[in-house]
């Protein structure tokens, strides 16, 4: 089955460089040694766009969070056998289990890795709006400025953020 992971532009060109490195996470749940995919035991086709739109979802937060200036996005992807699945589980977060694993790196070492650049899905200059939406709980907010971490937690500021958020799904 196929499995994916979205980061932006900046730490895809590392990972083509150096590989994955989960020294520099978005999420203060992340295991250390681990990289997060998206996953469906679902075969629909729709299926598999779904799980692609959450990959590029969090690589939208991690280019927002890391301050990104590049429009361009990364999605990488990885086949793993399905009895994998139930080992792999994502029990960082509540009800991250059906949706996400947690892919070792000693076991990504030896897997072919495809990928490919995801254009105009991120907006450099709307950063703070990728955020308003999130639980401030799991996010690691060390990057961010004062000043985004100020709105961040002001509850106004989100709401407004995250209204244009939802206009930004919606195309």
């Amino acid at each position: 089955m196929r499995i994916y992971h979205g980061t932006s532009y900046e730490f895809g060109q590392n990972i083509l460089k150096e590989g994955f490195n989960p020294q520099n996470h978005t999420w203060d749940c992340s295991m250390d040694d681990c990289i997060y995919f998206y996953y469906s035991l679902d075969d629909d086709e729709g299926d598999e766009e779904t799980i692609k739109e959450l990959a590029i979802q969090n690589a939208q937060i991690t280019a927002a969070v890391n301050h990104s200036q590049s429009p361009q996005l990364f999605l990488f992807s990885i086949d793993i056998d399905e009895s994998l699945i139930e080992e792999f589980k994502d029990y960082s977060c509540e009800g991250m289990s059906n949706e996400a694993l947690e892919i070792p790196v000693s076991f990504l070492k030896d897997t072919k890795i495809d990928y490919e650049k995801v254009e105009g899905r991120f907006i450099p200059s709307m950063s703070l709006a990728y955020l308003a939406p999130l639980s401030k709980d799991y996010l690691n907010t060390a990057s961010l400025t004062t000043e985004e971490e100020y709105v961040l937690y002001d509850k106004d500021a989100c709401e407004v953020l995250g209204e244009v958020w939802a206009r930004c799904l919606a195309g």
